[in-house]
């Protein structure tokens, strides 16, 4: 969408203030239009551009303000502003650059020496500058010294920046460094050698990968995108588009980025956001400090100073002051060096050290030790390390404060406790508990489950060679699968035969389902909530809707059609639709009292014609021929003829585009004619016949098209 100002006139201008960097219009609607910019303060802002119907006379200035003196105010949009050259001052305009420069005559008077004393630099002696010199050799101390607020993750060999530290962790040997690590103490799950905890939180689970079990989610989540690119209508990357603005696309089908371009005087800012006018300095207030340079104002200060002389200096360097007023020498200019040193910072205050070999551990400002003792650790508390004693790595099941101390006897197995587990001994048969079952199910040739069957990672086999495996239900029961899939690699029999038509299940539950009416020999699928009938080999067959085929092929087989308008769809170029290839069939029959112009129609339905909608170009090609009828043989007239143009649509009008070419193919009777035009009262292509008085003619008119819509 267009980008729109505040609009107003000049009355409403002067009662209100714009913002700084806001634009507003007046006399939009008149010849004379003006774009202001508001600058915070100013009633109404400040004048941009004011144009004359379109010219090319613009006013450049509204207002030129100086401080002291009264406002030059542009009255017409051809007001000229005349620069006037003062004392010691000449200007001089070259039209051909479009350029203006301003020389200033003014010559300084002669300097004399000044007292120096006063001056910071008036100390500076040999041996300061040699010392000077000598700590910048020294090197960037910023970079070199180590002070006694150093983190235990400046050493070399400790990260604690890739992974921060949380409570209770400890720092262990990672192969490269001593980074943050939880503890592997065995009283928990992540004190175990396979399960990894990481990223644990409320609602997560354990689940076993490549040999380890991870924290996973559950099954059964929403879905969804969650971030903009990831839109279908929408830009997939951000790639180059930093500060660009989001807006509908041109074709309103989705969103693109797009940046802001500003001609001058406006000046936009992609970083910012921000449009700004680019002026001159004669938009510029003059401060009560920072003034415009003048003659009288230069001449008011240098009359009151004394002036060195350049000659006074026999080399290049700093003048340094000598015992004596007056007396100056030259030394060499080390003052980078001097600014880089102080850049370092005070070396006397920061407590530089030179080493870190006398110093212990504790004098690190984040580690705090406490009597420690052999075999101690270093753990994080939540603000500093701490020394710690490191519990026994736990890394069997019997090692666990939940799990026997012991593997009891040989053939038992582990029964929970509700709190905990215990071993048990094997179910020896009879009942159910902890303590009894089947010890041997294969003399039970009819065995029953107490409960759900879990294979677990187990497969249902057979022993059996080339054996089936059976699962039979009893009576009318169903083997069901829920929502699970059945995934097989090899062949699938089924029968899916109903009785008819009303025995077929739901289709909205079945959808995709393929079955049998048997009475009709009929196949059906299911597709949402309809059962819909697949074609078959005999018989006539019904379409509703649109049939789409990539390649039809009939051998010995004749295509007919009842319709008298047949329209192909092409690959659409910007909108549903836009192009189409058509087929329009008129007929029409002159009886032997009608020896007029008669207009025949599409399926010889009176006022049915091929309609152009609004914007629609068609180009046609038309066969027609006539026949007379109802004679004795050997008595027939026929007459035939071709027609080649274009017929338009614009803006509700229908007309021939150009010239229609007619060619006559043939014609038994001179007086047979046809006529092809534009009946723009109905936005329609039109064919008319002239036939014989006394003759019965058969007229029939072929219009292939080709139609795109604007």
């Amino acid at each position: 969408m267009a980008i729109q100002f505040k609009r107003g006139t000049a009355s409403n201008r002067t009662n209100y203030t714009p913002s700084i960097g806001e634009l507003i219009v007046i006399d939009v609607s008149e010849s004379n239009p003006k774009l202001y910019v508001g600058d915070g303060s100013t009633a109404g802002g400040k004048l941009v551009s004011a144009s004359s119907s379109g010219g090319t006379n613009q006013n450049l200035f509204e207002t030129v303000s100086v401080s002291g003196q009264s406002n030059l105010v542009a009255d017409t949009a051809t007001d000229t502003l005349t620069l006037v050259a003062g004392s010691n001052i000449t200007i001089t305009t070259d039209n051909s650059n479009d350029s203006i420069t301003i020389n200033n005559a003014y010559s300084a008077p002669a300097e004399t020496d000044p007292v120096f004393s006063a001056h910071v630099a008036a100390g500076i002696n040999a041996t300061k500058i040699t010392s000077w010199d000598t700590a910048f050799s020294w090197g960037n101390h910023a970079g070199l010294y180590l002070n006694s607020s150093s983190s235990i993750d400046s050493l070399g060999d400790v990260d604690t920046t890739t992974l921060a530290p949380t409570n209770s962790q400890v720092l262990a040997w990672n192969g490269t460094n001593w980074a943050p690590t939880t503890s592997t103490s065995g009283t928990t799950l992540s004190g175990l050698t396979d399960v990894v905890t990481t990223g644990a939180s409320n609602g997560k689970i354990l689940e076993y990968s490549n040999g380890n079990w991870i924290i996973g989610n559950k099954s059964g989540g929403s879905g969804g995108v969650t971030t903009l690119t990831g839109l279908s209508d929408t830009p997939t990357n951000y790639t180059n588009k930093a500060n660009f603005f989001a807006r509908v696309n041109s074709n309103a089908t989705g969103i693109d980025f797009r940046d802001i371009v500003a001609t001058a005087p406006l000046s936009w800012n992609k970083v910012t956001s921000t449009i700004s006018l680019v002026a001159t300095t004669d938009n510029i207030d003059e401060g009560s400090s920072n003034l415009y340079y003048t003659d009288d104002r230069v001449n008011t200060v240098l009359g009151t100073k004394t002036y060195l002389d350049d000659s006074d200096f026999t080399s290049v360097g700093l003048m340094k002051r000598g015992s004596v007023a007056g007396s100056y020498s030259i030394v060499t200019d080390n003052t980078t060096n001097w600014d880089t040193a102080h850049g370092w910072g005070d070396h006397g205050v920061v407590g530089y050290l030179t080493s870190i070999s006398g110093l212990s551990i504790d004098a690190l400002s984040d580690v705090t030790i406490s009597s420690a003792q052999g075999d101690q650790i270093l753990r994080w508390d939540g603000s500093k390390w701490i020394n710690s004693n490191e519990a026994t790595v736990t890394t069997t099941l019997t090692g666990l404060t939940d799990t026997p101390s012991n593997y009891g006897t040989s053939g038992q197995m582990l029964e929970s406790t509700g709190s905990g587990i215990q071993w048990v001994d094997a179910p020896t048969g009879g009942g159910g508990g902890s303590s009894s079952g089947l010890s041997d199910i294969k003399d039970d040739l009819t065995p029953q489950l107490g409960g759900d069957l879990d294979v677990l990672t187990r497969e249902i086999t057979t022993s059996t060679t080339n054996g089936n495996i059976v699962i039979r239900p009893a009576g009318t029961g169903h083997a069901e699968f829920g929502a699970a899939n059945i995934v097989t690699t090899g062949k699938s029999f089924f029968s899916n035969t109903f009785a008819n038509f009303a025995g077929l299940p739901n289709a909205t539950t079945y959808d995709g389902m393929f079955a049998i009416a048997d009475d009709s020999a009929t196949p059906y699928y299911s597709h949402n909530t309809a059962w819909i009938k697949l074609l078959d080999e005999a018989g006539d067959h019904s379409i509703n809707g649109s049939l789409t085929v990539d390649n039809l092929k009939i051998d010995g087989q004749s295509i007919t059609t009842d319709t008298d308008i047949i329209q192909t769809v092409g690959a659409n170029l910007s909108s549903t639709g836009d192009t189409k290839q058509g087929i329009y069939l008129y007929k029409g029959i002159t009886a032997v009292d009608n020896a007029d112009l008669t207009e025949i129609f599409v399926k010889n339905v009176t006022d049915s014609r091929l309609v152009l909608t609004n914007g629609t170009a068609i180009a046609f090609d038309i066969m027609v021929v006539a026949q007379r009828y109802g004679m004795s043989a050997g008595n027939e007239k026929t007459a035939s003829w071709n027609f080649k143009g274009c017929i338009i649509n614009t803006t509700g009008t229908t007309s021939i585009l150009g010239t229609i070419m007619k060619t006559l193919l043939g014609r038994r009777d001179s007086t047979y004619d046809c006529i092809v035009d534009a009946l723009n009262a109905n936005n329609a292509l039109r064919i008319r016949v002239q036939g014989k008085g006394g003759e019965s003619i058969k007229w029939f008119a072929a219009v292939n098209t080709t139609e795109v819509l604007a």
